[in-house]
């Protein structure tokens, strides 16, 4: 099996991964609030992050070896991606899987935004043409001002602009830096921000039963290990190869929304979920071609 092949299997097992903790957040909504989910993730979530250190022999007892330059980058990171976690929870609980899958893969135009805005990085018509048919299929999807728009439609595009700035900010790390101590520092933070951002807008139930303490459990190492599976995959593949799979979180969703919720939001996605694929597609074509 070459290098590829198994980075893009492990890349499809990753979406895979995120899905399933979108239905384990989808089934403890009925219980537990978003912001409390969001805490119970990003806390034992950073056991998938103490394994990748492992994995990668940077696990150390000696706290200078955690040390780094740009620590408060780390943390920063970390916040983004709590924040950009609690909108897409609180989205999972009154819309669609595949809604939401769709609508987070506006990710792409938001990462060429933000490299436009802190990094001057020149873009040109191709991709300026690329963000404008990606946000097109996202209002398709969304559609406001009509009788169907609900305000949680905008959550998952506001966590993709959170999502898309943390991985924007990876650009600014010294390439010395390994990947699970970055992981490391922003899983702590993400703990953090999240325990931050319940303690003031709601109120913390008890657990309630055993099969609800394993679900919680079941989440955040579905939602630790994706980021770890999908952080090995870049770095053993091109992106260019990896990146077009991620749409395969879109079909998975659409699945496991169907066979598990019984949704069937086709005249919602289409055509708009069209535009946002096809608009990602663009971005990374262009980017491939600006390397030559």
């Amino acid at each position: 099996m070459t290098n590829n092949i198994r980075a893009i299997l492990v890349c499809l097992l990753a979406y895979l991964c995120f899905d399933l903790m979108s239905v384990h957040v989808r089934l403890l909504s009925q219980r537990y609030s978003p912001q409390e989910l969001s805490v119970y993730r990003n806390i034992l979530g950073v056991l998938p992050s103490i394994f990748l250190l492992i994995y990668n022999r940077r696990l150390s007892f000696n706290f200078q070896d955690y040390k780094i330059k740009q620590c408060k980058l780390a943390f920063g990171r970390g916040l983004l991606v709590a924040v950009a976690q609690l909108l897409f929870y609180t989205a999972l609980v009154d819309l669609e899987l595949a809604t939401v899958s769709a609508l987070r893969q506006t990710n792409a135009i938001f990462i060429v935004l933000i490299a436009v805005v802190f990094y001057g990085e020149k873009v040109r018509a191709w991709r300026w043409g690329a963000v404008i048919i990606g946000f097109g299929g996202a209002i398709w999807i969304m559609q406001p001002g009509s009788n169907v728009f609900i305000w949680t439609a905008a959550l998952p595009v506001g966590a993709a602009i959170f999502y898309a700035a943390s991985t924007v900010t990876l650009r600014s790390f010294d390439k010395s830096i390994s990947s699970g101590i970055i992981y490391f520092y922003s899983s702590i933070a993400a703990a953090l921000g999240a325990i931050i951002l319940a303690s003031g807008t709601t109120d913390f139930s008890t657990i309630q039963s055993k099969s609800d303490l394993f679900l919680i459990f079941s989440m955040s190492l579905c939602g630790g290990f994706g980021v770890v599976f999908l952080m090995y995959a870049f770095r053993q593949a091109p992106a260019s190869v990896l990146a077009p799979f991620s749409y395969f979180g879109i079909l998975t969703a659409f699945g496991l929304g169907w066979v598990i919720f019984d949704e069937l939001p086709l005249d919602k996605l289409f055509p708009g979920v069209i535009l946002i694929i096809l608009s990602g597609l663009t971005i990374l074509w262009r980017e491939e071609r600006n390397k030559v």
